[in-house]
């Protein structure tokens, strides 16, 4: 009956009218693509900036922008963000540790920074505001920015003065350096005090609302190994080995004076205008650890600020440097020595701090260069290559920003996952870390603490968690054919009981198929939520089912049967793993597949279905997310796969593809969720945005698995933040350079992005190009090759890793269908079986492992 249904419906004139825009569109796209690609720098940013020639690099040319536009240098040691007004954020260990300055909600200047102050009363900063008498409105007489992977540099120059800043983090130490250097453009001698402060936060980075964090600080100033700052964290739970200790280290000669306490120093100003009252007299001797009511300041906001006045001539330049951070290794809680303080100010002379850059864009490049690719579009080229691993590196390192002291499980198994062709060291740890907060049932928390089992966990009822998890896993085994980790044994969450790492993982399939977590519609319960966030009141009494979860959970069984097949363990079970998959699929097909021919999306606790053709509102709406897993997972095959894509293609707006549209919220969905209710406002967050990792993300992996090669870099091009025909800056707001959360919708944010950086759109965006592109598909034995490309791309390239080889891969396209694999010259005759039962030409394993470097062609 259905089939019969489907056939009649492609007579349908809103399938013919479909297949005319279709052929319309990409009439379009071909003329499109036949224009001039620019490079990344030749774009044009109405003014406000560029890309540059540096790797990663980008330079700002307005103070005053819309929206702060960041860069992220960033170890495991620490964490400097900052952006055109300066640094806003530094923190020892990221994401969870101690923050050492922060610029609180509505601050908009940094509480690191060099006050100019001028002979006629007037005073600006080495990054421009705050000032005093000048228009803080305005921009200064010069002003730039640039950011590349090794330093932040800034230029200031406003009335005859001109301040170059530059902003660096060392590779192996927790400190941060700003250099400094001040130069008199006049034509006169002009008079200036300079004036070096830091306001430091100094606390951890989530306080509780009786925390008092200066009541357990101290600043004191000593001078005995140079101008120095000590700062101690008391620790607020009296646990001593708690303790924290920072300091600033300063090359002033000869300082005229200090000041340690906060409300002494801005007087009855502010920090934006302060009186700058100076009482500790810098050049008396202050010995290291010396604490008197002269030189130290304890148990009220501090400060740390000395100054310097000097003269200078025309063309005459000072220069001055500060480090702040603390000493690397010393026993937690202790006070670090005399000795390992002063190890630190060898970062405040010119040769250490071009080996701090150095050694820092060392560390990147090595991210950046493992692997790349050429193709028809230099700009696109050049920011995959470029700025998506570096953003990838900020993911993982930040735990997407938020400092919890818990990670997102979905999260950081979806950002681990794009990692594992750069990283499989790294990527292999958080496998091992996240089984070990498995539940025995084999659900996993929405969030778990970085503590491990025995921390806080989040513990709502989420229950998505584990397919990326076995997404994770799957992949991992695909690259690194590392077998024996399956073998490992790990506890559990809630028992110490150990078992290997692959009955873990096949517990996974176990929660997922138990009968108490399947719907009356044989479909996988939603519980508190499934990946979209904000609809998390779905399944709270047990009856509300997830269509994306149960496609998901089809994809993961279908891979546990191969995997287990390749193994050959588990023989009886593999049976069983395909049974339960197309019976999965059969139910989601039987009762979420409408008569539009497209997936609903969820089914309530009221019983109603929700992105459907009739939701309870009345409205129509299509979920992109729930009907491109439908694709990715092989539920909707031939002719329904066809025809859902189109549906999906069809939905574009003038940001990109929306999650969903229209938004919900008036009138309201009962037992649906925050976007439900509209307690989050249409158009923003998920509720009918271009949310880029669901929509952008989602929609390019299905249009892959549906061999659209235009469709996909389409999607590509939405997803990025580069491209002005699609996210025009002026209308964007943010960073031009910056991957975002989502595109609001919401009146008078139309256009404007939301979120920048930390977000899954990252990792997905990664894999659509290596995975889906260009189609890289490692099996367990073998590597095939199953790229999606633009019909226009006659040629393209990439290289990268694989199992210690390197591999360059070149493509090109001609009118056949089928392609043909290529390697060292030499036809690849050799067949293999992928999950999904199709047959794939694959080069074996055995043959690339006694190379170093192997040239692989595939031409169609």
């Amino acid at each position: 009956m259905r089939c019969a249904q489907r056939d009649s419906q492609r007579e349908h004139p809103y399938y013919t009218t479909q297949a005319v825009s279709r052929h319309l569109r990409q009439e379009r796209q071909r003329n499109r693509y036949k224009k001039t690609v620019v490079k990344l720098s030749d774009i044009d940013l109405c003014g406000l900036g560029s890309f540059t020639d540096s790797e990663c690099g980008f330079r700002i040319n307005r103070y005053h922008l819309e929206e702060p536009w960041g860069y992220i240098y960033a170890t495991r040691e620490i964490l400097l963000r900052v952006d055109q007004r300066g640094p806003d954020y530094v923190q020892f260990t990221p994401p969870t540790g101690t923050v050492l300055i922060r610029r609180e909600r509505y601050q908009k200047h940094p509480s690191l920074l060099v006050w100019i102050r001028t002979e006629n009363g007037k005073a600006f900063t080495n990054f421009w505001n705050p000032v005093i008498n000048f228009d803080a409105t305005r921009e200064p007489g010069e002003f730039h920015c640039e950011y590349d992977i090794s330093s932040a540099t800034y230029h200031v120059a406003h009335e005859g003065l001109a301040v170059d800043s530059e902003l660096i983090v060392a590779l192996n130490d927790p400190v941060v350096i700003l250099a400094c250097r001040v130069s008199n453009n006049d034509i006169r001698k002009r008079t200036i005090e300079i004036i070096p402060l830091i306001r430091p936060h100094f606390a951890a980075a989530s306080l509780a609302p009786w925390d008092v964090p200066s009541l357990y600080q101290t600043v004191a100033y000593s001078n005995d190994i140079g101008p120095l700052f000590e700062m101690e964290l008391r620790s607020p739970a009296g646990i001593p080995e708690e303790r924290k200790y920072g300091f600033v280290l300063v090359d002033i000669n000869e300082p005229d004076s200090a000041e340690v306490d906060y409300a002494r120093f801005i007087g009855n100003g502010s920090f934006e205008h302060p009186e700058f009252t100076m009482t500790v007299p810098a050049r008396e001797l202050f010995r290291f650890g010396e604490r008197t009511a002269k030189n130290a300041c304890q148990g009220v906001p501090c400060v740390a600020a000395i100054s310097k006045t000097l003269s200078l001539e025309p063309g005459e330049s000072f220069e001055l440097s500060l480090a702040i951070g603390t000493t690397a290794g010393f026993t937690e809680g202790k006070k670090p020595t005399r000795t390992q303080v002063e190890r630190l100010r060898r970062y405040l002379d010119s040769s250490a701090r071009q080996h701090a850059r150095e050694s820092y864009a060392s560390s990147i490049r090595a991210s950046i260069e493992a692997r790349r690719i050429a193709s028809p579009d230099a700009a696109f080229s050049r920011y995959v290559n470029e700025w998506l691993p570096l953003q990838l590196r900020w993911v993982n390192i930040l735990d997407r920003g938020w400092p919890t002291g818990m990670r997102g499980t979905r999260d950081s198994a979806q950002d681990t996952t794009a990692l594992i062709p750069i990283n499989p060291d790294e990527a292999r740890s958080r496998i091992c870390e996240l089984f070990c907060v498995q539940r025995y049932d084999g659900w996993f928390p929405r969030q778990y603490s970085i503590m491990g089992p025995r921390g806080t966990h989040d513990l709502r009822f989420y229950v998505d968690a584990g397919a990326w998890v076995w997404e994770l896993l799957f992949d991992y085994l695909r690259w690194t054919k590392d077998f024996k980790l399956l073998k490992l044994k790990v506890p559990f969450l809630d028992s110490t009981k150990k078992e290997t790492v692959l009955d873990h993982a096949l517990r996974i399939a176990e929660f997922y198929t138990a009968r108490k977590n399947l719907g009356e519609h044989g479909l996988c319960k939603i519980r508190e939520g499934d990946w979209n966030d904000s609809i998390n009141r779905a399944g709270l009494e047990g009856r509300g089912e997830s269509v994306m979860l149960s496609c998901q959970v089809v994809l993961l069984l279908k891979q546990a049967a191969y995997l287990l097949e390749w193994l050959d363990e588990h023989t009886d079970l593999v049976k069983e793993l395909r049974r339960q998959a197309q019976h999965l699929t059969s139910s989601i097909l039987r009762h979420a597949l409408n008569d539009e021919g497209y997936l609903n999306g969820v089914f309530t606790d009221k019983r109603e279905w929700v992105f459907s053709p009739s939701d309870p509102d009345g409205r129509r709406r299509i979920s992109i997310p729930v009907n491109a897993w439908g694709i990715i997972s092989g539920v909707l095959t031939g002719e329904s796969c066809r025809r859902v894509i189109e549906i999906l293609a069809e939905l574009k707006q003038q940001d990109g593809w929306p999650l969903f549209t229209p938004p919900i919220g008036d009138p309201p969905i009962e037992k649906l969720g925050r976007i439900g209710q509209g307690d989050l406002l249409p158009g923003l967050g998920e509720n009918g945005t271009p949310y880029n990792h669901g929509c952008h993300g989602f929609l390019g992996r299905a249009a892959a698995c549906a061999k659209r090669g235009d469709l996909l870099f389409e999607v590509l091009r939405y997803m990025l933040p580069y491209d002005q025909t699609c996210h025009p800056v002026k209308r964007a707001k943010t960073p031009p350079y910056a991957v975002v959360n989502h595109w609001k919708t919401a009146p008078g944010l139309e256009g404007r992005g939301g979120d920048p950086f930390l977000t899954g759109s990252i990792s997905t965006a990664l894999r659509n190009v290596y995975d889906a592109l260009f189609g890289i598909k490692p099996l367990f034995d073998c590597i095939a090759f199953d790229p999606c490309l633009p019909t226009n791309w006659s040629e393209c390239s990439t290289s990268f890793y694989y199992l210690r080889s390197k591999l360059d891969v070149k493509y090109r396209q001609t009118n056949q269908d089928e392609y043909s694999l290529f390697l060292d010259g030499e036809p690849v005759e050799h067949k293999a079986i992928d999950w999904f039962g199709q047959t794939l030409t694959a080069i074996p394993d055995s043959a690339l492992l006694p190379k170093r470097h192997a040239c692989i062609e595939v031409t169609r």
